[in-house]
């Protein structure tokens, strides 16, 4: 149960932040910035790219992969013995964290696309979900490697595992540094939709180099676990 309600609190924290967004409305939003900062114009005429990435971070709060080989706790050996390849174990497990992220994430990104516009919408569709996959698969990876079998309560995996806490900050790093560069380097010089289509480009490359991982090292490692 806890395992469960974890997850599925930032399913609906994701929505919860687009509803918000919208209800609230970006002019009250350009008013407050322009009322408590009235000498950063730059963040108001790129309010936008703030809220694509906003949300892009948001979208990291949904990580079931991060206690999903500890929560098989004493039963991990009826994996192991059934003829199923380690890859088909990986997918089944990401795709579930994909469905629980995804699927709020394109719902969020097409209901703030009417505030923002739909200029902005596959781009921040196609963040939020590659942000989705980085979070599922780098939790699994953190699982593989911190792994807790012999727990007798799923709040010691669930809440306090280790795995669990450095995938948490883990998640929020790539938009967090993809906001930060555009804000302190690229604003200036690059068109925002042309930088967002480049923040595309390097979570796919991202995400493409911890699949391969995942599939082979990640494969390995899970092999050694007894």
């Amino acid at each position: 149960t806890i395992y469960v309600l974890n997850t599925i609190i930032g399913s609906f924290f994701i929505l919860l932040t687009a509803g918000l967004l919208v209800g609230f409305g970006k002019e009250r939003l350009e008013g407050m910035i322009i009322t408590f900062m009235p000498n950063v114009t730059n963040v108001v005429n790129n309010l936008n790219v703030i809220i694509v990435f906003a949300l892009m971070l948001v979208s990291a709060t949904v990580i079931t992969t991060s206690a999903s080989i500890s929560i098989e706790g004493k039963h991990l050996w009826i994996l192991k013995v059934h003829p199923v390849d380690e890859k088909v174990i990986f997918s089944s497990k990401i795709f579930l964290n994909l469905l629980l992220g995804g699927i709020p994430s394109v719902i969020a990104s097409i209901i703030v696309s009417f505030s923002i516009g739909f200029e902005y919408l596959p781009f921040m569709l196609v963040l939020m979900l590659l942000n989705v996959l980085f979070a599922a698969t780098q939790g699994l990876i953190n699982n593989l490697k911190h792994y807790k079998l012999d727990w007798k309560d799923e709040q010691e995996i669930v809440k306090q595992g280790m795995a669990v806490l450095i995938s948490m900050g883990l998640a929020v790093v790539p938009g967090l540094v993809l906001f930060l560069l555009y804000f302190t380097i690229f604003m200036t010089l690059v068109n925002p939709l042309i930088y967002l289509t480049i923040a595309c480009i390097v979570m796919i490359i991202i995400d493409g180099l911890l699949l391969y991982y995942l599939f082979t090292k990640g494969v390995n490692k899970f092999k050694e676990i007894n």
